[in-house]
């Protein structure tokens, strides 16, 4: 039982880190470049960016500890590569967006191809750089837990 709370506790630790940096991200590539475009941004449509990224990247960042933890089972922190880490962050970061166009291109919302291409851009960008972010973090802030085993499942 123990083990399980753990893998939940690291889950929920990952999807928060996520959610962090995605909010950052958010700033950084929506809300700056929109201000300094002299789009005015209300407060509401603000805080609307900052709860959808942190919503993403949570979410982005509890599917990327699943996938890590089945690609990555019995398999030490040590032995994981910079380059794996980020396609796997990749992935991650876009399953979320891709499947919210999927339900809503199903249901008869199909969103523009203009505004779908940079999301995922953005979302797999993000994915991307918080999975190696996270595994240098990991790295430096634990020296013991590059003999530790990733499995999370």
């Amino acid at each position: 039982m123990m083990g399980l709370l753990r893998k939940f506790r690291a889950l929920i630790g990952n999807g928060v880190v996520w959610a962090v940096a995605w909010m950052f991200g958010s700033v950084l590539f929506t809300i700056v470049p929109a201000l300094l475009g002299g789009i005015g941004l209300p407060t509401g449509v603000i805080g609307a960016i900052l709860a959808n990224s942190a919503l993403f990247g949570f979410l982005s960042g509890s599917v990327f500890s699943v996938v890590l933890g089945i690609a990555y089972r019995n398999r030490l922190l040590g032995d994981i590569r910079p380059a794996s880490m980020g396609v796997l962050g990749a992935v991650a970061g876009m399953a979320i967006p891709m499947g919210l166009m999927a339900i809503a291109a199903s249901a008869g919302n199909p969103i523009p191809m203009f505004a779908v291409v940079p999301f995922l851009l953005t979302s797999g960008g993000l994915g991307c750089a918080t999975s190696v972010g996270s595994l240098r973090l990991a790295k430096v802030a634990e020296p013991d837990a590059l003999a530790e085993d990733v499995g999370l499942t």
